[in-house]
């Protein structure tokens, strides 16, 4: 399976992960954020919504030594190791207690472990394959799992947490 293709199938993925729990979420597989701290609201909300929903799925890297296949020590050959990342972003809202607060949401969008709406890292880690136009790779298990609660806008204060996934399509 070509990398564009292993790209749109790990996208078709994540984004029918995450509409599942909100319709509206935009799930791209290309840069689109550009600058966070972009010169308006509008401009920003147009890109990841409003509230801002917004996850971004890209290629990060091959495998240093790649070609086609690549030999094990027993001798069996398996695909080359493409590495994506997905970053998520939502909105930061606070709340009287965890249960209101945009940290449950957030975290419910990575973690859930509901059948109906599985939560990101959820899903990928109980996900074992991609499957396009009759091809299958193998999906491995979130490599690192980076959150952080960031600015999007300084000047009024306003931030978003912030998800980095790393995962190795094979």
């Amino acid at each position: 399976m070509d990398i564009t293709t292993k790209l749109s199938a790990l996208h078709s993925l994540v984004q029918t992960t995450l509409q599942a729990q909100d319709a509206n979420f935009k799930v791209y597989d290309r840069p689109r954020q550009l600058e966070l701290d972009m010169k308006s609201r509008a401009q920003r909300t147009r890109i990841m919504g409003d509230p801002i929903r917004y996850c971004e799925v890209l290629h990060d890297s091959v495998q240093a030594d790649a070609t086609p296949t690549t030999l094990l020590a027993s001798g069996k050959q398996i695909r080359t190791i493409q590495r994506f990342t997905i970053e998520m972003i939502v909105e930061y809202s606070d709340g009287a207690n965890l249960a209101a607060s945009s940290y449950k949401t957030f975290l419910d969008f990575l973690h859930s472990e509901s059948e109906s709406t599985p939560g990101l890292v959820y899903k990928i880690r109980t996900t074992n394959t991609l499957t396009s136009g009759g091809e299958v790779v193998s999906l491995g298990n979130p490599d690192n799992v980076v959150t952080e609660l960031i600015p999007v806008d300084n000047q009024n204060k306003e931030f978003v947490h912030y998800a980095l996934i790393t995962v190795d399509v094979i």
